[in-house]
């Protein structure tokens, strides 16, 4: 387990971290694996409506680890992995946690020297994708690559419009932004899409020079989540990044979004498309964190 932040005695007292948990860690990795830092790491977390990461076996996780990546599993709170107190710690006006937790899996994976920043993909689906997101924005340093598969982004633009078939449906879980200010107000203070770009910190610094390449997904018949949001949040990123100027010679980072027509909310069915969806995926994985570079092999 992965002690969070809340844990520290510095910030015990701090009203915006939240209470002291031990966070479950999965890890899928080569016997052999050396502690050295130098290990690729697929670190994957969803964090919403009370569902479990299920353990099983993939033929895709073990062609990562049998190549060297670590494989690792956040079971943040949102998640039902410790019961109905671990869900209700990672919803609503809790929602936050989630994210920070998830950071802190990562900072521990880089503290434990299984990795390093910049060779860890933030990897999420549908909600999951909201909880790497607004871990990007919170701290995009801890990254070097982010892997969002139809993500839940576009939060406030979604929880507002009662037209859309399943708003009403997720107040339970998000909040009723419409009818609750405190709410509203606080759906604010971490949508991804709204805070991509904006600086939490005092110094207003800028973060473009921290953050990751992302890889994007959405299909146009996907019920739940609309392909608005990666559109949006791809527009505004490369925005964004336009109104900066790139240090001469720096490749990257790369902002990529694959669509879908014919396929909904969960993907190209079948084995073999799942394959060659993970294919896709893993090419750009292995570009964004400079892993076909010779000297980036330690």
């Amino acid at each position: 387990t992965v002690p969070s932040r809340g844990c520290a005695s510095n910030n015990s007292n701090d009203p915006s971290t939240p209470p002291c948990a031990h966070i479950p860690l999965t890890l899928l990795h080569h016997k052999n694996i050396k502690l050295d830092g130098s290990s690729p790491t697929f670190l994957k977390g969803y964090g919403a409506y009370g569902i479990n990461i299920d353990i099983e076996y993939t033929p895709e996780y073990l062609t990562l680890a049998s190549r060297g990546w670590v494989v690792a599993f956040a079971h943040v709170r949102g998640g039902g992995e410790l019961g109905r107190h671990w869900y209700n710690a990672g919803k609503l006006m809790n929602k936050k946690t989630s994210a920070l937790d998830y950071i802190d899996c990562a900072q521990w994976l880089i503290d434990q020297k299984y990795t390093r920043a910049s060779r860890i993909a933030a990897v999420g689906t549908s909600a999951g994708g909201l909880l790497v997101a607004s871990a990007l924005n919170i701290e995009p340093r801890v990254f070097g690559a982010a892997l969002m598969r139809v993500p839940f982004i576009d939060l406030l633009t979604q929880m507002t419009d009662s037209t859309l078939p399943l708003t009403v449906h997720e107040h339970d879980e998000w909040g009723d932004p419409v009818t609750h200010r405190s709410v509203f107000e606080y759906m604010t203070s971490y949508d991804p899409y709204l805070n991509l770009g904006r600086s939490r910190d005092r110094d207003a610094r800028d973060t473009r020079d921290e953050f990751p390449s992302v890889y994007l997904t959405g299909s146009l018949i996907d019920p739940r989540v609309p392909y608005w949001h990666p559109l949006k949040y791809l527009a505004k990123l490369r925005a964004w990044f336009s109104e900066g100027k790139r240090p001469p010679n720096k490749e990257g980072p790369w902002f990529v979004l694959k669509m879908e027509k014919d396929t909904g909310h969960f993907g190209t069915g079948g084995a073999l498309g799942g394959l060659k969806q993970s294919a896709y995926e893993y090419a750009f994985l292995y570009k964004a964190l400079g892993l076909l570079d010779p000297a980036n092999k330690k």
